[in-house]
């Protein structure tokens, strides 16, 4: 692989209730090294279950297929580049219900862990950052001050 550093998965962070259903995205950046395939596995915590996935709208386009195999707490997501290699940016939008048991205050981590294989098979693992789901009250209400004027 040479210089080029590894890929990273991001999984993003959310606020919200408990009891509601917040979006969470894995986010691909390739940092110079292109994948074909990925396959993430997610840990949600006590206090998050996973509802479903779809398809982020950079996967939409560049016609990736996936997989989804897995259940709560652990799904795996499986992602195939139809036509050359992954695109970066959004590949899944994934529902996740915050579950009455959750309390205010929680922060509660989604772990990943994943692998990926370049366009001459090769596995590598893939750098990933997981996700947190901050557990509030109120959602805050956040107004642009320049939007106002």
């Amino acid at each position: 692989m040479g210089a080029e550093a590894q890929p990273l998965i991001t999984v993003s962070t959310a606020v919200e209730k408990p009891g509601e259903t917040v979006k969470l995205s894995l986010i691909l950046g390739s940092r110079g090294t292109e994948l074909r395939t990925l396959k993430v596995v997610l840990t949600f915590p006590g206090g998050l279950e996973y509802v479903k996935a779809s398809l982020g709208i950079n996967a939409e386009i560049a016609s990736v297929i996936m997989k989804t195999t897995g259940r709560n707490p652990s799904p795996e997501f499986e992602l195939t580049a139809r036509d050359g290699v992954l695109p970066e940016g959004l590949l899944v939008s994934l529902d996740v219900e915050i579950t009455k048991e959750a309390k205010v205050g929680d922060t509660l981590k989604v772990a990943a862990v994943a692998t990926g294989t370049v366009p001459t098979g090769e596995t590598i693992e893939v750098e990933r950052e997981g996700g947190e789901v901050f557990v509030v009250e109120e959602v805050p209400v956040i107004a642009c001050f320049f939007y106002m004027h």
